[in-house]
């Protein structure tokens, strides 16, 4: 239903929204678990989940006919989810089983042979699960690339910086246990 011209940057800011989201999820998340409840997260979730839903229902056109609603694409699914299942299976599990293990090897094997097919799959399609011509484009390839380096960099300092600052007092640069002691009871503070 968007017009071509504004495909592209619709896509690139799907994208952006998924890094933000991320970015401002965490510590709005954390504020209300740590002053209310876990379980209030999912009840807000599910209210704007149902807002949402009413918003679209009442805003979003119904096609008028002239738009191709396209056809779902369950060889594509399934292959991404085998693709998507294995690696993060293998990354996940791999530290125990042992990166060298052959179950952890095998398992990054079947996720690059199985994306490279689905790869070669959706190219052939003309409505593909995926639009890998579209990905590729500079403007939805670089949001994408952006929101993957933001991602990486936001989880890393969320649980490498605590884990430093945890470290014994005697290695120079850790606060040992006073550090966590005084970052809970810093939020409390303020």
């Amino acid at each position: 239903m968007i017009p071509a011209e504004r495909l592209h940057s619709s896509i690139a800011l799907m994208s952006a929204s998924m890094g933000i989201g991320g970015a401002l999820g965490l510590p709005v998340a954390a504020a209300v678990a740590e002053n209310t409840s876990w379980r209030v997260l999912f009840w807000a979730t599910a209210v704007l989940s149902a807002v949402v839903l009413v918003i679209l229902w009442r805003v979003v056109p119904e096609s008028s006919g002239k738009v191709n609603p396209g056809r779902f694409d369950l060889v594509g699914a399934i292959g991404l989810g085998i693709a998507l299942t294995a690696l993060l299976l293998a990354v996940s599990k791999g530290a125990d089983w042992g990166w060298g293990s052959s179950t952890t090897l095998g398992l990054f094997a079947v996720a690059v042979i199985v994306l490279a097919v689905w790869g070669w799959w959706e190219l052939r399609l003309s409505e593909p699960l995926i639009d890998l011509r579209i990905a590729v484009r500079p403007v939805v390839l670089l949001t994408n690339a952006a929101s993957v380096v933001v991602g990486f960099g936001m989880y890393a300092q969320s649980l490498i910086i605590p884990q430093l600052l945890q470290l014994p007092t005697e290695t120079g640069y850790g606060l040992g246990n006073r550090c966590w002691r005084w970052v809970c009871g810093w939020h409390r503070a303020v």
